[in-house]
């Protein structure tokens, strides 16, 4: 029995794939409009007469796309979620279950894209399709992280490190090296690095609280007979955590209301309540294995996002603080014993105001040093009696520096009006900065 049902699942699965591509070579729009190979979208379902039917049937007179692109995308959508439940309840495979929640999240991103903002499709061909299902794939994973971490733990020691170092490299290095600057689109699917922000700085980072959340909600239904305080603070911090770890990271909030606050108990008391569902005897034991299941899933994602993002914070801050600071000195005494700027950088090593143009810093050395990618350098600009540094760093950061206005003396003049925030607070307002202090946040 255990047998057919492993079936069903899988077979479930394979028709929801290939639902999938279907949808994607039917949805996806060609570039410019022409396919020229046979693996290119022909975007052929967008022609089809059964969305003016439904259109009609819905009352919608000469509708455009924002008003009906929800309602198709719906529709697609129904049979992809029944089948992904199918998934779910015949297989207890982790990773077919991962690939589910992908391949439905794909199919939303399919409607969306080719009903309502086809131009991203048509102006990014084939990378915005990988844009699509790479982001996809790591909120679905994400998603999946309980199943995928209780799949982990029964694994040996070396096996656990052999399946999740991997994993921890390849994003931090996807975090270090992404740049929506770099014009070889290197380690990148399109000229904005969607990829590492959008995939996963935002959608997974803000999976793992949920699930943080839903973990601590599981424990408090585990521990409710036998230690109602423990359980009611379980409760609470199954509630709050979330909250506050969006906050902490996207801002906002303020305009929620009572009206959200009551949609977000409900929201908490309904996933704590499915979550908590378990047909097993010993019901404490099983649901606290499921809380650690849902905790640790959450741990072993966040800890790549963490590493991954301290270590751009860390580039970001020595290129600005230190590298760049370094380069500016030099050419603040140059002007001390000159009267101008020089026209090339260069010119700071041959007057030895510096022995070397040092570099910005943005990834791992190595990549670099072997040849895979091209070293980024600091754009510089003279223009006599100012100039502008600038230096890109990971996401969509571009950082520009200009001087402060010195007279004959070299007496600094301080503008009378600037941002803080973007000022050069160590120098006392000597310059500015195009780029705040600390990285912006992504939303």
């Amino acid at each position: 029995m255990a047998k057919t049902s492993g079936a069903w699942g899988w077979g479930a699965l394979f028709l929801l794939l290939g639902y999938a591509v279907f949808l994607h070579y039917g949805l996806g729009v060609p570039r410019h409009g022409m396919a020229t190979e046979w693996w290119q979208p022909r975007q052929f379902l967008l022609t089809w007469p059964i969305w003016g039917q439904i259109e009609d049937a819905l009352g919608y007179d000469y509708p455009d796309a924002s008003e009906t692109w929800h309602i198709h995308t719906l529709l697609l959508l129904t049979p992809a979620v029944l089948l992904c439940a199918s998934v779910i309840a015949f297989t207890k495979s982790a990773i077919a279950r991962a690939l589910a929640f992908s391949a439905v999240l794909s199919i939303g991103l399919f409607g969306f894209y080719g009903f309502y903002q086809d131009g991203m499709w048509s102006l990014l061909h084939w990378r915005a399709s990988a844009i699509f299902t790479s982001i996809a794939s790591v909120i679905g994973f994400t998603l999946a992280a309980p199943w995928l971490a209780a799949s982990w733990l029964r694994l040996s020691t070396l096996a656990k490190a052999a399946v999740y170092l991997p994993l921890l490299v390849a994003v931090v290095i996807l975090f270090r090296h992404t740049t929506g600057w770099d014009p070889d689109l290197i380690a990148n699917f399109s000229p904005w690095p969607a990829l590492p922000a959008v995939g996963l700085d935002i959608g997974a980072y803000a999976v793992v609280g949920l699930l943080l959340g839903l973990g601590l909600g599981v424990a408090g239904v585990a521990l409710y007979r036998s230690y109602k305080l423990l359980s009611a603070l379980a409760f609470l911090a199954g509630v709050a955590l979330p909250l506050w770890w969006f906050a902490s990271r996207f801002g906002g909030g303020e305009g929620a209301g009572a009206a959200g606050g009551i949609g977000w108990l409900v929201f908490c008391g309904v996933a704590f309540f499915l979550a908590s569902r378990t047909g097993a005897s010993e019901r404490q034991p099983a649901l606290l294995r499921r809380a650690g299941h849902l905790v640790l899933g959450a741990l072993l994602a966040f800890f790549p996002l963490f590493v991954g993002r301290a270590m751009t914070e860390a580039d970001y801050n020595q290129s600005r603080f230190v590298i760049a600071v370094e380069i500016i000195d030099a050419l603040h005494v140059h002007y001390l014993e000159t009267s101008g700027y020089p026209d090339e950088l260069e010119d700071l090593i041959e007057l030895e105001y510096i022995d070397a143009i040092p570099q910005p810093r943005v990834g791992f050395q190595l990549a670099y040093d072997a040849g895979w990618l091209t070293q980024p350098e600091f754009e510089y600009r003279g223009l006599g009696t100012s100039y502008l540094l600038e230096f890109v760093s990971t996401e969509w950061i571009q950082c520009g520096y200009t001087p402060a206005y010195l007279d004959e003396f070299g007496k600094e003049y301080e503008y009378e009006e600037y941002d803080g925030e973007y000022a050069d607070e160590e120098e006392g307002g000597a310059g500015a900065w195009t780029c705040p202090t600390k990285r912006p946040q992504l939303w």
